[in-house]
């Protein structure tokens, strides 16, 4: 019997090694990351922790999300504008005097038609989604959606219709404690929810931490990316909220949020050292190394290209990146940094 108990104990021993150490190594421990900038950036004023970026390309208009993290001293965020089509250099906030505490997450802009809606992850209290009708260059509120499924880990969303989206739900588990075992047992727990307009329902589920998510301009496909798996998995829509999975890419980074050139190329903002972002969080003047991968053909063979990398002087844990024309601009989650990057020609860049 004792033979048995010392078996079973080495072979627990050698399982446990094993994931510890495939926990470390995929999480970029070990991850060497220098600064390359492929063109020139400066610096935009911004409030604290810009955190997701969308552009309204009909319009001309970058919408910006920011909030203050952490959320513990009562402050409140906002939605900011800088209008390319004018020439603007500088952020403009245009969600003033709401009646409810907003701290704006991750964001979607519906533009069609005479219609620029835009969708807004609010991680105040339980947490909701917040719909604003773009009108005489200001946000005027909606519709609050609330729902329990959300439970305050609602990341991104995006809308397929002018009161339907897709959210993100990094994780399945309640608490502080549980999420956390669930992050470190790199267990599955993440999924993607519908909103039909009226309820939600379960679209995708079995993700690790899922995050950034948008709609293919094909109109066909669904693009989700899971922190901490390191992929983006591709779905198929067969009908709204329904989908099945196609294919996933594999990364050298956590990906965060996403954006889609004009030219159908999947640009990725992501986190190469995923130890460095999470003590980023616990202390922001502690750099975190970022990087931006462009891929090309995302749908089928996709190809990846290094577009900017960082150790963290220009900016700390950026995560977007949303290209403008030969510009790109970067959002970080915790600091007051806002990039405008130029942008050399693509055949400059570094293949992964």
């Amino acid at each position: 019997m004792k033979w048995q108990t010392k078996f079973l104990f080495l072979v627990l021993l050698v399982a446990i090694t094993f994931h510890v150490s495939k926990l470390v190594i995929d999480a970029g421990a070990f991850r060497e990351i220098s600064s390359k900038s492929y063109g020139l950036c400066r610096n935009i004023e911004s409030p604290q922790g810009p955190e997701d970026i969308e552009y309204d390309r009909r319009n001309g208009l970058l919408f910006v999300s920011a909030s203050p993290r952490p959320h513990d001293n009562g402050e409140i965020g906002g939605i900011y504008v800088l209008d390319i089509a004018a020439g603007s250099n500088s952020l403009k906030l245009v969600s003033e005097g709401l009646p409810f505490r907003f701290l704006p997450h991750g964001i979607s802009v519906y533009s069609r038609n005479n219609i620029v809606r835009v969708f807004a992850i609010n991680h105040a209290g339980l947490g909701s989604v917040e719909v604003f009708d773009w009108a005489n260059g200001v946000l005027k509120h909606l519709k609050t959606i609330e729902d329990q499924s959300l439970l305050n880990i609602h990341n991104d969303l995006v809308a397929d219709g002018p009161m339907s989206f897709y959210v993100t739900i990094e994780q399945g588990s309640k608490g502080k404690f549980l999420r956390a075992i669930e992050t470190y047992s790199r267990l599955a727990f993440g999924k993607v929810l519908y909103y039909d307009g009226e309820k939600f329902s379960r679209a995708a589920s079995g993700l690790h931490m899922a995050n950034g998510i948008l709609i293919h301009p094909d109109g066909r496909h669904l693009l989700v990316s899971q922190m901490l798996g390191l992929t983006i998995s591709v779905y198929n829509i067969l009908s709204p909220g329904a989908l099945v999975k196609s294919h996933e890419i594999r990364l050298e980074m956590g990906p965060d949020n996403l954006s889609m050139a004009e030219d159908g190329a999947l640009w990725v903002a992501g986190h190469p050292n995923l130890f460095k972002i999470k003590s980023h969080m616990e202390d922001h003047q502690k750099l975190a190394p970022t990087q931006v991968v462009r891929i090309t053909s995302p749908l089928e063979n996709p190809t990846q290209e290094i577009i900017f990398s960082d150790t963290g002087a220009k900016i700390s844990g950026a995560s977007t990146a949303v290209p403008v024309g030969g510009r790109f601009y970067l959002g970080s989650i915790f600091t007051a940094q806002f990039l405008e990057c130029t942008l050399k020609a693509i055949a400059q860049s570094s293949s992964l």
